[in-house]
């Protein structure tokens, strides 16, 4: 993240706790599974897909008519 002069002391005040870092620890309610190297690989990929810049401006790739006549919003 970003450097902010106004939150750099607060932002890793419960990381940098035990007992608060713990708390979050022991609420966690679901059990951790293991995963390939190949699954984990998969997964960032996925990740990564959604985030593509290629897609932040897909205007180019809007159509005009479609098949059923209907008209198409401005």
């Amino acid at each position: 993240m970003p450097s902010r002069a106004d939150l750099d002391q607060i932002d890793f005040i419960v990381h940098n706790d035990t007992t608060r870092r713990q708390a979050l620890i022991d609420a966690i309610e679901i059990e951790p599974i293991a995963l390939t190297d190949d699954e984990i690989s998969d997964i960032i990929a996925f990740l990564e897909a959604l985030t593509d810049v290629a897609c932040i401006d897909l205007r180019q790739h809007t159509v005009n008519r479609v098949p059923s006549g209907l008209s198409v919003a401005d």
